[in-house]
């Protein structure tokens, strides 16, 4: 039986965005959002084509885009999602998003063992289709290393943030002038006069005497909710996101507009923001004090549940407009827009007011999939408003189509483990002959890039514990992106050496084999020794005293192996008396000359034996010396565990002889004489 373990599978990963646009021979720097992403699940077909990008990425995936606000987009971010089958690296550094055979800088939002999501930034002619891909598949592929979007920041919940050298956003602790202090977004400010400096531009949100403007959240019940306290901030290739507890800021690349979803109400102070409008509206002069509702001057603009597409107020003196739109909010709320037209001059943009009720049901339950955008203009009109509305309103679809494997190569990617932990190896390769094709040392993983189709062999080796052990070779053809595991399994193997009494035996030297392999221990107290055993077949011999007492062959097969082995190890017990059965003094020897072994003892009065403890039972030659003599005897300490011997004086001895040897002559003579006599008969 072998002793590793072998398993395979597939992989995929993620990217970024951006957006301009030159409308009347003016550049206009265009905007976007995070878009719905049709995702396509189709089982992998063969690439035909001969436009691969790059042969070391195993699989890709065509993205068709398609512009759908009539205006052409530059840089422009779009979110993409995709499924994958394990085809991806673990944390998506093999991802490439190529366009036009370039590749695009992305950031990956999600990945997980299904689906990767990515933006990244492309361009657009109006309502057309365009193609990108989404390479993935390539395991020894680099972390891609895309510059950052531009940030300078101050940090706190009193801060602010200059974002692509083109967004100001600034957040305080404060009131909005009438209400509890708060976290505020109280300062907006784009880089109208293009020398990448932002704080020299007007704030967008305007404050009155003590009145202070900011866009946060409102309940009447409760007053103000704000932002909630400053967490932290995200930097992208792609984006920044200033992340408070209860909303989050984001500002694209390249674009000037904040994209959100709970910082749904801007409520400000200004007489200089002379007029407002919305989509499909007639522009109005809010100051004028016309057109205006009893009690405190306001002009209610807009109050529906129905999308105007846009909101503005227009500052006539400067040119400044300030605006928004909101998509999919919440479906208790309404599109508000209101004015008052003297006192404190506020300037409302509401999305989370309720019809029949002042205040929304929570603080913060936009849904999910809302968008707030809150942009700016210099234009003195509404018409590049209207533009970036648009592309709001009507963002680009995105079809994902069916994974494509490249015809040409593939990966096969090896992975060695100890008990499912990685560990150094080496690791060869062979051609469906048997020809080694390539060996690298001292790798837990190791990716071959190999023609597609072919079948090959692939052996894993590691030095451990001073032995090498080697794996199987495995068979694999190459169909798609493939990853191998081979997995050295080790038991812990402990045996325990016990005598034919179930005592155990300390100290005794244990030999652990296994084919080229050998190892030694020694039992404990318990009679027990431990071995880390390579998943197999081991013999295990025991000597107790130099003599092997007992042979066995155990198969490692799990994590732990405990086995008890009876040695051939017992007590021998010698007994020496008289002719009338009494003990006398006497030195035992056993003796073995095959293993040059001996073993001594001497038997005291009034004890009557001598025990050997413990021996190997094996032939001996027993010699017993006392005071009559010395005799020897073979005997079988296997088959016997005791022996009795009587002893008898020298005297004695030669009287028994003398008699024995004159009855013997009698007995002959007598004998003699009555042959001699029947002879003379005859």
């Amino acid at each position: 039986m072998e002793n590793f373990k072998l398993t395979g599978n597939n992989m995929i990963k993620k990217s970024g965005e951006d957006m301009k646009r030159i409308v009347s021979g003016i550049m206009l720097i265009l905007l976007l959002v995070s878009l719905s992403t049709l995702v396509s699940n189709i089982k992998p077909v063969m690439s035909m084509e001969n436009n691969w990008w790059n042969s070391n990425w195993m699989y890709r995936r065509q993205v068709t885009i398609t512009e759908n606000s009539g205006y052409s987009l530059t840089n422009f971010p779009v979110e993409v999602s995709f499924i994958h089958d394990g085809h991806v690296q673990t944390d998506g550094r093999d991802i490439r998003v190529i366009d036009n055979n370039s590749e695009i800088p992305y950031y990956m939002t999600e990945l997980n063992n299904t689906v990767a999501t990515l933006i990244f930034e492309i361009n657009a002619t109006a309502s057309s289709t365009k193609t990108v891909y989404i390479y993935y598949g390539n395991p020894t592929a680099p972390l891609p290393n895309y510059p950052l979007v531009p940030l300078t920041i101050s940090e706190g919940n009193t801060g602010y943030a200059i974002i692509d050298n083109s967004v100001y956003i600034g957040w305080n602790y404060t009131s909005w002038g009438w209400s509890n202090p708060v976290e505020l977004w109280d300062d907006f400010r784009i880089d109208f006069n293009k020398n990448n400096n932002p704080t020299d531009d007007n704030n967008l949100i305007r404050d009155y005497g003590s009145r202070h403007g900011g866009i946060g959240r409102h309940r009447i019940d409760i007053e103000a909710i704000g932002l909630g306290e400053y967490q932290s901030y995200v930097r992208t290739p792609v984006y920044v996101d200033i992340i408070f507890a209860d909303a989050k800021l984001r500002v694209y690349k390249n674009h000037p507009w904040i994209e959100t979803t709970q910082a749904d109400l801007l409520i400000m102070f200004s007489p200089s923001y002379t007029h407002a409008n919305y989509g499909g509206g007639t522009e109005q002069n809010i100051i004028d004090g016309l057109n205006t509702t009893d009690p405190g001057l306001w002009t209610r603009l807009y109050y529906s549940k129905i999308n105007p597409g846009w909101m503005a107020f227009r500052d006539s003196s400067t040119g400044n407009v300030f605006a928004s739109t909101g998509l999919r909010i919440g479906g208790d709320y309404y599109y508000g827009q209101g004015a008052k037209e003297a006192n404190d001059w506020d300037r409302v943009i509401d999305y989370s007011g309720r019809i029949g009720i002042s205040y929304p049901l929570d603080p913060y339950d936009q849904p999910p999939d809302c968008r707030i955008y809150w942009y700016g203009d210099n234009s003195n009109d509404y018409s590049r408003i209207e533009i970036m509305a648009q592309i709001f309103n009507n963002h680009p679809s995105v079809v994902v189509g069916v994974e494509e494997t490249s015809s040409m190569l593939c990966w096969l990617s090896l992975n060695t483990f100890k008990n499912d932990l990685p560990i150094v190896a080496n690791i060869t390769l062979f051609d469906e002959n048997g020809t080694i094709m390539e060996t690298v040392y001292n790798v837990s993983t190791y990716n071959f890039l190999l023609p597609y189709g072919r079948p090959y062999h692939v052996q894993a080796s590691i030095f451990y514990n001073e032995f090498t052990y080697t794996s199987e070779r495995i068979r694999v053809t190459l169909t798609n992106y493939t990853t191998l595991a081979i997995n050295f399994l080790f038991g812990n193997l402990t045996v325990s050496c016990l005598d034919i009494l179930n005592r155990p035996l300390q100290n005794c030297t244990v030999i652990f084999t296994r084919q080229n392999e050998k190892r030694i221990g020694y039992t404990d107290g318990l009679g027990s020794t431990s071995l880390e055993a390579y998943y197999g077949n081991w013999t295990v011999r025991a000597y107790w005293m130099g003599v092997l007492v007992v042979e066995a062959n155990i198969d490692v097969n799990q994590s732990e192996i405990d086995r008890s082995i009876s040695c051939k190890v017992g007590d021998f017990t010698v007994i020496v008396f008289d002719q009338y059965g009494h003990p006398i003094e006497a030195n035992v020897t056993l003796r073995n000359e095959i293993y040059d072994l001996t073993l001594s003892g001497y038997i005291r009065k009034p004890l009557e034996n001598m025990t050997f403890t413990q021996i190997p039972l094996i032939d001996y030659n027993l010699t017993i010396k006392d005071d009559f003599g010395t005799q020897t005897y073979l005997v079988n300490a296997e088959q016997t565990n005791q022996i009795r011997i009587e002893t008898i004086p020298l005297a004695q001895k030669i009287i028994y002889v003398i008699v024995g040897a004159v009855a013997g002559i009698v007995i002959g003579s007598i004998g003699v004489w009555i042959v001699t006599k029947r002879k003379r008969k005859q």
